[in-house]
This record gives C-alpha cells, sequence and structure tokens, in this order.
C-alpha cells in the first residue's frame, strides 16, 4: 500500500514538473514572435509585471502569515536588490536583444549557459568548491553554445554574447537569491517581476516609441504562464514529493515496529529517495556546486519535515 502510495505522489510530482518546464519553456519562442511589435524594455517589463500578477493573490496570501518579505536586515536587502537588478532588469533584456540576432531554438539551448555561470560565479565570488566533473560538464556546456554560435555567422555571434551575458546576470541572480534568508521563490519572482517589471517598462516607455495594442496583453498573459504559473507548479511537485517522503517515513517506521532495525528502516527510505527522478539528475552537481551532496541534504532532513525539505530543494535547484 505505501508501495502504491508513494509512487502515486512520485508521479504526480514528475508530471507537475513537466507542465512547469513546458510552460516556462514557452517563452523563448514566444517572446521571438512579440518582439516584431515591442521593443526589448518593454516587453521584459510586460513579462515580469505579468508573472507579478500572477502570483500577487499567493503573495497576499503570504503577507497576512508574515512571509512575504525575507528578514529585514541589510544583508538580505542588499542581496535581494542585487537579484532583482541582474535577474529582473539586466537578464531579460539581454535575452531578448540575443532573440533579436538568432533564431528562437538556438537561444534556448544557449540558455544552459547560465547553469555555467551559476557554478563558476559560485566558485569564484562566494568561494565554493568545484569537482572535476563538474568542470568539465561546464567545459561540454560552453563548448555546444560556441558551436552552435558559429553555424549562425555574425548574427550568431551577437547572439550568443547577448544570451551569455543574460546568463552570467541571472548566475549572479541565483547566488544572490540562494544567499537570502527565508525567502521562498514565489516571493523572489513576485519582487523581481513587480520592480525590475515596472523599471524596464518605464525605461521603454520612456526612451522609446509606444502604441498600445494586444502585443500587450499577449506579453502579459505569457509573462503569468511561464514566469508565474510555471513556479507555482514547480514548487506544488516539489511539495508533493515533500508528502512522498512523510509517506516513506511512515512506511519505515512501520517496518521499525515489524522488527527491523531503524538503521535499515533509514536507508530503505533514503534509498527510496535516491531512486526519485526530481531528485536523481544529470546537472545537480551543477545546480549549487558548493554543496556537492544534494541527495544527502535532502535525506539527512527530518522525512516529514515536508516545508524544510522544498525550501532546501527549490534553492539547491
Amino acid at each position: 500500500m505505501a508501495d502504491a502510495t508513494f509512487d502515486m505522489m512520485r508521479l504526480g510530482a514528475f508530471i507537475q514538473a513537466l507542465l512547469a518546464a513546458a510552460l516556462f519553456g514557452m517563452a523563448t519562442p514566444f517572446s521571438k514572435t512579440l518582439l516584431s511589435g515591442l521593443q526589448e524594455n518593454q516587453l521584459a517589463g510586460l513579462l515580469y509585471l505579468g508573472a507579478a500578477v500572477f502570483l500577487a493573490p499567493g503573495m497576499l496570501r503570504a503577507r497576512r502569515r508574515g512571509a512575504a518579505l525575507p528578514a529585514g536586515d541589510r544583508r538580505n536587502q542588499l542581496y535581494l536588490l542585487g537579484a532583482i537588478f541582474f535577474g529582473g532588469i539586466v537578464g531579460p533584456v539581454l535575452l531578448l536583444l540575443g532573440l533579436r540576432f538568432s533564431q528562437a531554438a538556438s537561444v534556448s539551448m544557449w540558455l544552459n549557459l547560465e547553469t555555467v555561470a551559476t557554478a563558476v560565479l559560485a566558485a569564484l565570488l562566494f568561494k565554493e568548491h568545484l569537482g572535476k566533473w563538474t568542470w568539465l560538464g561546464t567545459a561540454g556546456v560552453v563548448l555546444s553554445g560556441a558551436l552552435l554560435s558559429v553555424q549562425g555567422g555574425r548574427a550568431g555571434v551577437m547572439g550568443i554574447l547577448c544570451v551569455g551575458g543574460a546568463c552570467i546576470a541571472w548566475g549572479l541572480d541565483n547566488n544572490f537569491t540562494a544567499s537570502i534568508d527565508a525567502i521562498t521563490p514565489q516571493a523572489s519572482t513576485f519582487w523581481k517581476g513587480l520592480v525590475a517589471g515596472t523599471t524596464n517598462l518605464a525605461i521603454g516607455l520612456t526612451f522609446f516609441l509606444w502604441q498600445p495594442g494586444w502585443d500587450w496583453v499577449w506579453a502579459l498573459a505569457l509573462g503569468g504562464v511561464s514566469y508565474g504559473a510555471s513556479i507555482v507548479l514547480y514548487i506544488a511537485s516539489a511539495q508533493r514529493l515533500g508528502a512522498a517522503v512523510k509517506c516513506v517515513e511512515h512506511a519505515a517506521a512501520a517496518t521499525e515496529k515489524e522488527g527491523v532495525g531503524l538503521a535499515q528502516a533509514q536507508r530503505a527510505a533514503e534509498r527510496r529517495l535516491e531512486a526519485h527522478p526530481l531528485l536523481v539528475h544529470e546537472g545537480q552537481q551543477l545546480a549549487r556546486p558548493g554543496d556537492g551532496h544534494l541527495g544527502q541534504r535532502l535525506v539527512g532532513l527530518p522525512a516529514g519535515d515536508a516545508v524544510k525539505i522544498v525550501e532546501e530543494f527549490l534553492l539547491l535547484v
């Protein structure tokens, strides 16, 4: 019975994570289309404001619980401002500039450079350790991106430079966000959407020609779905995973009651976690290279503490 319940929870988490990835992946090709009628700052602002609008109801509920803002000390505020500036203002504009020069398919592949930037910046600025396999993986991603840019000629080179700059900006954003105490992914996305979206839209309306039209509506909707709904679905998948972990804990406790030692029950629970598709991923060492033990950190937490597991899982990934 416990096996069937765990498998159903695991399948539900996988479907939600897959749907979140699909919604997020929609942003690049549809943004390419919207650029025909909108300038880069204008489109970036509308996309991020759309995400903020989508997440606003949840943030209002979080505010009532006192969880809408991170800890109010100066260090956390500076990290949040850095995440908003690099991740919400600079990064999206550079990405859209790259879309001007290159095909959406190439840009989607180049976005893998964000993982490289996150890992390298964590090593250089935050003094985190990268293993040899991590360096080998990052080299492979950079090489594949270079090959794609060569095929596109001069426009391809300009495209990868812009997208590479965006990935560096998002790498800084990832490291800043991971350093903020007690901020949820929803809160991070909301504040970036509200502040950075307003800033980029103001720049676009002040310094460039504009005309209201349906493009504005589609851009807001795309931002709400690709950046707002996708993060909600992703968190829901992680929460379902946390519930599955609790199920494993109960099964382990029952096994222990039947005479199997605590160590054996715990090992059984750990094997279930390590086999979970959301935890076993080739890129997990790149996600937060300083840890190097993503599975161990998750397994080391109390299995019933779903909230803590979700926070650790999302910040690491």
